[in-house]
């Protein structure tokens, strides 16, 4: 009989095909298994890296396949981006104070899309004369 407390909670249970990601959510299982879990900063820095060299390389390309297929890698890249910042911003708060903080963090995200593109409008317009 085994105890409960001897069962390693950091060691994700082997993922179903049917999960969603099919064989390349298993590959990152099974590498995140072997590490012990897939780090939130090492996935930040991952995805910003991949997303510059495939914006950087779509400069370069003159092909139209080429170009679909660096800017498809570029916006999911872009797209990982989003998901593991709420998380790690989340993580920063304290537990008492996470909902409060995450809130606040969003609302001056918000704010900024409501006043950026005023704010750029005006400055890309000029002075007045």
């Amino acid at each position: 009989c085994v105890h409960p407390r001897s069962v390693d909670v950091r060691t994700p249970p082997p993922t179903p095909p049917s999960r969603g990601g099919g064989n390349l959510r298993q590959a990152v299982d099974a590498v995140s298994s072997s590490r012990g879990s897939v780090e939130r900063r090492g996935t930040i820095l991952f995805s910003a890296l991949v997303n510059v060299i495939a914006l950087c390389a779509f400069y370069f390309v003159h092909s139209v396949v080429a170009s679909y297929i660096l800017l498809t890698l570029s916006w999911g890249a872009a797209m990982v981006l989003p998901f593991n910042l709420y998380n790690y911003t989340a993580a920063s708060y304290p537990t008492r104070l996470r909902a409060t903080g995450m809130g606040l963090t969003d609302g001056v995200g918000h704010l900024g899309a409501i006043f950026g593109p005023i704010v750029a409008g005006a400055l890309l317009a000029g002075p007045r004369g």
